[in-house]
């Protein structure tokens, strides 16, 4: 949380591939506030043969405007 604009879309976008590729070993609280929760999800699509798909990938900063200190949102669907 909180990072400036470049930065957070830069760890949002690995965080991102992560979750795409069910990397559940490597995402860690840095990279997803509720890593948990996300990491059982995660393993229960692994385990289920499914995958997950970005469809999008935001900041605060593309929606309140200010782009010093950022937090990231994204929205995935589950295929």
């Amino acid at each position: 949380h909180f990072l400036d604009y470049e930065t957070a879309q830069a760890l949002d976008r690995e965080t991102t591939e992560l979750i795409e590729q069910l990397d559940v070993e490597h995402l860690s609280n840095e990279r997803a506030c509720g890593r948990s929760p996300l990491r059982g999800l995660l393993l229960s699509l692994r385990n289920r043969g499914r995958t997950i798909r970005c469809i999008d990938l935001r900041n605060s900063g593309d929606t309140a405007g200010a782009k010093r200190e950022v937090v990231g949102y994204g929205s995935y669907v589950v295929c």
